[in-house]
């Protein structure tokens, strides 16, 4: 069974989780980048993406639509998404991928 990666986000302005963030999976392929995978982060902030072997060989990025979470708040976002990218060969274990979300900015970090 393949480990499946897991992004947890939180809100930055409000300090909780952030539920319903648009997240999508993409890998870079020789016609550009492609979706593989979509959905949005549950009540907890979590969401739980493909098994890497999904994920082919190449890189794979995550993209947070930080804009359309925000938008549905009523706040203006100056950053629209967040992308982080990342070769699935460089983790051994699950990839985990924790943001902070604000509308001025965000940060990300990804462990195993």
């Amino acid at each position: 069974m393949s480990e499946q990666l897991i992004v947890r986000v939180r809100d930055g302005v409000f300090g909780r989780p952030a539920a319903g963030v648009p997240v999508r999976v993409e890998v870079d392929t020789e016609s550009g980048w492609q979706t593989t995978a979509r959905g949005a982060t549950a009540e907890d902030g979590g969401w739980l993406g493909p098994p890497q072997s999904r994920l082919r060989t190449g890189p794979y990025r995550v993209v947070l639509d930080s804009g359309a979470y925000f938008a549905g708040l009523g706040i203006h976002a100056r950053v629209g998404e967040l992308s982080i990218g990342f070769p699935p060969a460089a983790h051994a274990g699950t990839p985990c991928l924790d943001a902070v979300l604000v509308p001025c900015g965000s940060a990300a970090y990804v462990a195993d």
